[in-house]
Parts: structure tokens; sequence; C-alpha cells
């Protein structure tokens, strides 16, 4: 549990008849007006991505030869607590990346993971992100903002983006919730006071797209885990919420909600430990440990649990600390690091 956070543990009985466990984790701020800095002038987005590499520059470890299997590929980004790996072809060239959206993907199209080349089911390099390390930490900000990708890919400078040797590290909005972690509390106090209410009042329109189109899809408790990963490749996201059976759905008042099915829970629970997607229900494999947001977030704290509990998602429901247990909180959303960082770069 975080030092800073101020819990409200809420406790409820699921269908399957055990103790379900929320942590209501929030601090007040007082709300007011986005007062960010500007991109140029912030301490945060000015930085170099070369302090935000630091030592966790490119290596081996991010790197996987492209006749080697899909499930070699993600036995290794297991093994190192990675989202996504470089492809290198037999001649050291670098052919793309493969991420776990790329096999979600491939698993909705009936991929075999033990016999597909990883070479076969990779983002080619043509339609990867890329920017130089000699760029700053906006520049991140506005390719997230503007190409709506998941991944970046770190060129060293005067790149030809032709062999593996030219990469400098890969970039994920996780990478970027770290890093803005480790910074000194100078640095993040420009987001110390700017509420998750405030960001979604300040970018209402386009939050709401967002949230319409990404963050409220949800399967029920007994539902396949092929039908929650047929959902996820459809509409292009890596997490669903899980209901309980019968429920009204993810925008209905939190006891309704059970939990979050990922990308990873599915990797971890499922695919290699070598159940059956079609014999396996969501409730078997979900993330049932949920840390729930409210509005009243402050954008750091947000960001600072990202990190630290090492979550992709995070819900957030319409309530506070005080009133927690009323039957009226409604799910607003469930967000990811790069929802945060895209409001953030868009109020700045």
């Amino acid at each position: 549990m975080l030092s800073y956070f101020y819990p409200l543990q809420l406790t409820r009985w699921n269908c399957a008849g055990q103790l379900w466990k929320k942590q209501l984790l929030g601090k007040r701020y007082s709300s007011g007006a986005v007062n960010i800095k500007t991109v140029e002038h912030s301490p945060f987005w000015s930085r170099s991505l070369k302090q935000l590499l630091g030592s966790h520059q490119f290596s081996d470890k991010n790197v996987i030869a492209g006749e080697s299997t899909v499930r070699d590929a993600l036995e290794q980004m297991e093994k190192v607590d990675m989202s996504i790996v470089a492809v290198t072809g037999t001649q050291n060239d670098w052919l793309g990346i493969f991420s776990e959206r790329d096999l979600i993907r491939l698993i909705a199209r009936g991929g075999n993971i033990n016999n597909m080349y990883v070479r076969d089911a990779l983002s080619k390099k043509e339609g990867v992100a890329t920017c130089f390390l000699n760029q700053r930490v906006s520049d991140l900000g506005k390719i997230f903002t503007t190409q709506n990708v998941q991944n970046i890919v770190v060129m060293k400078e005067s790149s030809l983006k032709n062999t593996i040797h030219d990469l400098a590290g890969l970039i994920t909005s996780r990478e970027l919730a770290q890093y803005f972690h480790s910074m000194e509390p100078a640095v993040v106090e420009e987001f110390e006071h700017v509420l998750v209410k405030d960001m979604l009042d300040h970018n209402k329109s386009k939050v709401h797209e967002r949230l319409n189109e990404q963050s409220i899809l949800a399967v029920e408790l007994s539902s396949q885990v092929k039908d929650a990963v047929h959902l996820m490749a459809k509409y292009g996201v890596g997490c669903v919420m899980v209901t309980s059976d019968h429920s009204k759905g993810a925008l209905h008042p939190y006891p309704d909600v059970i939990g979050m099915f990922t990308e990873r829970e599915y990797i971890r629970n499922c695919l290699l430990k070598g159940k059956d997607k079609d014999n396996c229900r969501v409730g078997d494999v979900m993330q049932s440990n949920m840390a729930l947001v409210t509005p009243e977030f402050s954008a750091a704290q947000f960001i600072r649990l990202f990190a630290d509990s090492h979550v992709r998602y995070l819900p957030v429901f319409s309530t506070s600390p005080e009133d927690a247990q009323d039957s009226t909180s409604m799910c607003l959303g469930l967000f990811s690091i790069k929802d945060i960082f895209f409001l953030l770069f868009s109020s700045g």
C-alpha cells in the first residue's frame, strides 16, 4: 500500500462466495482549473530522452529473432517484464516490434503461439512510431497524443532505422510513468494539483469520445476467455471490465463490477499455463484485486499508482472516500497510463 494514500477498505462477497476487497485509495485536493505549465517550460516534458532511458537503454533482452516462435517471445517478455520486444532478421536487420496487442490480434485470427513465427505476427517497422535519442519527452507526448500508439521506438541520432543496432530504446507509457515516479518532487509538483475530474472537464468532448470507444467494454464473470479476447481484438483495446453474471454492465454502480481482464492476465494465467481459451472462464484468470481511482485523485497520484502497482489499467469511479459505499457510484471508465499522459499533454 502506498504511504501517501489514505485507504478505505470496501468489502463485498462475490458471486463465488469469496470475500472480495477493493481498496479505495485517495487524497483530496481542492478542485480548480487545470494549471499545468506550458510544455516548453515544464521540467518534466522538457527532459531529454537520454535522461528518460538512463541505464535502461536497449540491450539483448529487448530483442528476439524473427524465426523464434510467438511462445518464445512471450516467455522472454514475461521474464524481463516487458510488453514489447524488437524483432530482428537473419542479418541483424530490424523487422519491427512484437507486443501484447499483436498477440491478441493473432489469437483472434486463430493463430497458434507454438508454431507461429514472430516474424509473421509482428508490427512491421514501417508502421511503428519512432523518435530519436536527442529529442525530448514532449516529443513522446506528441506521438502518443497524435498517433494513438501504444509503443514508441527510440532510435540513435542520425540512424537509418535499418538494423537492430540503430535502436536506442523501447518506450511504452508504463516506462514513462516509472520515469515520472523517479523524479524529484519539484519536477512532479506541476501535476500534484491537477485532479482527474479537472482533466475530464478540460477535455470533455475528447474524453467522452475516448471513453465511449475504449473504456467501457465489459464481459460477464462466466464468459469464456475466447469471447473476451475477440472483444479486445475487435475494438483494439488491451482490457475489458468483468461484471457479475446478469449485471447491468460496467457503467452501472460498482457492486456489479468484479474485476478486469487484460492482455497480461491472458498471457500469464492462460497462454503460458497451457489453458485452452475455449474452455476457460474469464473469472478464473482475471485480475480481481483492483485499486479504485476517483475523480478527486491528482494526476501525480494516478501516475504513481501505475508505477508502484505495475498495473496497466485503473477504473475511475464517480465517488469519494466519504461516500464510497453509496450504491449510486458509477464507473466513469477504464484508464490506461497513456490516457492520463494524453490528458496532461493535451491540457498543457
